[in-house]
């Protein structure tokens, strides 16, 4: 089942996205290959967009699309942290992670 990404602009507005932590930097070049990896990352039940997404930060980790410099708990405990921060406060932010190499 290929997965469809169409391009989204909606999502800087959201009112559901309260923080986003940049994890990498990916060059053009690794776009095709990256979604096709994204394609096959495990779909096991439960999956939820966290479970998923956990488990997608993992398999890039380990195959070197990525470079954690942390568990991927870690990171999404980084991400819980800012997001409790920030609903405190009252805003939004995007930042770059602590955990890895961007």
């Amino acid at each position: 089942m290929a997965i469809q990404h169409p391009a989204t602009t909606g999502v800087p507005k959201s009112i559901t996205l309260i923080v986003g932590l940049k994890i990498a930097v990916m060059v053009p070049v690794l776009h095709q290959a990256l979604s096709d990896r994204l394609e096959i990352v495990s779909q096991e039940p439960p999956v939820t967009c966290r479970i998923w997404l956990k488990r997608s930060l993992q398999d890039l980790d380990d195959e070197g699309y990525i470079k954690l410099t942390h568990s991927v708990d870690g990171v999404a405990q980084e991400a819980d942290d800012a997001a409790v921060d920030n609903r405190a406060r009252g805003i939004r932010s995007v930042g770059t992670s602590y955990l890895s190499k961007a």
